[in-house]
């Protein structure tokens, strides 16, 4: 009997079976027994927020694992002298993408003169990330680390650059079994345990001026990242910081960003990391702009913007390069 003290996402791993053929090892994973006591649970960033929500690492007492603010320019001044501040209110779904094929490892412990070493072949995305932690994992130096990464990987949408453990517990099974071993990912365990993009919970508040011209930026942000942070996570919320007002001229900014754990599988990159949950809500905002003070077409500090409406294009000036908040400058 093999114990554990909690469990905190759907697809969790009590233990391997190693087999000459998936087959067998499938029909033996079935004779394997696993009992739950059912706990509380909670899925959503907002929910996680609750002060009664089920905590999921007790120790840590809060779902929230990193919560950070930033703020560009005259955020406050500019909102108290604002004619209108509009404000909204948006979710950004979870979402994956699927590789044409899955992730595969080969592994081989080998026990030599100078010490253990591992050659492990694997269509990873990202070797030189992975070699200096399967390193540490081990207790093995990095120079007794090879890892063979095809140049065909079979498509990866970033999902494959992820730090999980299969390399490793792969080389594992190889020192026990005195064999290489194999293992590949079917696509069943590929929708269930690879990495998803973070859905995002989201309040955005523009500060506008009487004609329309969005002066200021108030942002907060709530990703949920799963059970637990997974490399190279939580960047999911701060990998668009340097465009965070997106094509629009405003100079001061205030960002609030958190990221919170769920009963969820963890998530990571995926194609857009970041991009497409940003700019869903600022769009939308945007939107909201321009119905609020009429306009077809929201204007930035600065002068005319020309953002492009679903109707029409507003006539004005468009400068470029631009300088955000941030003090990027694009194009």
């Amino acid at each position: 009997m093999i114990t554990c003290r909690s469990v905190s996402l759907p697809t969790p791993t009590h233990g391997h079976l190693y087999c000459r053929t998936l087959y067998v090892a499938e029909d033996a994973a079935e004779l394997v027994t696993v009992e739950y006591d059912e706990l509380g649970a909670v899925t959503a960033a907002r929910a996680a927020l609750e002060p009664d929500a089920p905590l999921l690492h007790e120790d840590a007492g809060s779902n929230v694992a990193t919560d950070r603010t930033f703020s560009f320019g005259p955020v406050e001044q500019r909102f108290r002298d604002a004619a209108h501040v509009v404000t909204g209110r948006y979710d950004f779904p979870r979402y994956s993408s699927v590789p044409m094929e899955c992730y595969s490892v080969i592994a081989q412990w080998n026990e030599g003169d100078g010490g253990p070493s591992v050659e492990a072949w694997a269509n990873f995305h990202g070797p030189f990330s992975m070699v200096p932690v399967m390193a540490g994992a081990l207790g093995i130096p990095t120079s007794r680390v090879r890892l063979h990464v095809p140049a065909d990987i079979g498509g990866s949408f970033g999902i494959k650059a992820g730090i999980y453990p299969y390399v490793v517990l792969m080389a594992l099974a190889s020192k026990h079994a005195g064999t290489p071993v194999r293992w590949a990912e079917d696509r069943v365990e590929h929708l269930m345990a690879s990495s998803t993009g973070a859905d995002r919970a989201m309040t955005f508040s523009a500060a506008v001026d009487a004609d329309g011209t969005v002066t200021a930026l108030r942002t907060d942000l709530i990703d949920n990242v799963g059970a637990y942070l997974r490399p190279p996570e939580p960047s999911t919320l701060y990998r668009c910081y340097g465009n965070i007002t997106g094509p629009y001229r405003i100079d001061a900014v205030e960002i609030r960003a958190r990221a919170v754990v769920t009963n969820t599988m963890p998530t990571g990159l995926n194609r857009g990391f970041g991009g497409q949950q940003l700019y869903f809500g600022l769009e939308r905002l945007m939107d909201a702009v321009a119905s609020a003070t009429a306009w077809t077409s929201s204007r930035c500090a600065g002068g005319t913007w020309c953002r492009r409406s679903r109707t029409r294009r507003r006539p004005g000036a468009c400068t470029t390069p631009a300088t955000t908040p941030r003090r990027w400058t694009w194009p």
